[in-house]
């Protein structure tokens, strides 16, 4: 269920996705070779039956820049964005991430989540490889405002003072 949560825009959406993946695993089970683990196999299925229902519903946005969507699309200076990830709980990224607009979740979680080289990814997605780098930094960026936005505190140096 976290896997089709990573990529679809709620929990009802996910629910589809996690039912067409189990009918894809139980139709496919035949085809499982036994090399590699089960879950990996069946994490595989679930991805590309998040694939499949992305290309399905938003084909026509597939190339869509971030540019088009947030002209300025520049880092937040002096900003440790791994800090800021690790102060989060699951959920609260996960709520962060849902928001993206379902392009950027998908090269978003294709390419940080799942380990996709760029390629692999405009290949599968029909896209440039230009374009999945460019809305891989622009989920970044908007990742990083949207987490501003709502809490302000995350984005503050932490000091250790407990250890002196």
């Amino acid at each position: 269920m976290l896997i089709c949560l990573r990529y679809a825009k709620d929990t009802e959406v996910a629910k589809d996705i996690l039912q067409d993946g189990f009918v894809r695993i139980y139709g496919g089970l035949a085809s499982y070779t036994g090399s590699g683990s089960l879950i990996g196999w069946m994490k595989r299925v679930m991805v590309h039956t998040a694939i499949n229902h992305y290309k399905a519903n938003h084909h026509a946005r597939s190339n869509m820049r971030m540019d088009d969507v947030d002209p300025d699309g520049s880092r937040l200076p002096g900003i440790d964005h791994d800090e800021v990830f690790a102060r989060m709980s699951m959920n609260e990224l996960l709520h962060v991430v849902q928001g993206l607009p379902p392009a950027y979740r998908t090269v978003f979680n294709l390419r940080v989540m799942e380990g996709w080289s760029h390629e692999g990814i405009a290949r599968e997605l029909g896209i440039s490889v230009g374009t999945s780098k460019s809305n891989l930094n622009r989920a970044r960026v908007s990742l990083m405002r949207t987490l501003n936005e709502r809490d302000p505190s995350l984005f503050t140096k932490r000091t250790d003072h407990g250890n002196q």
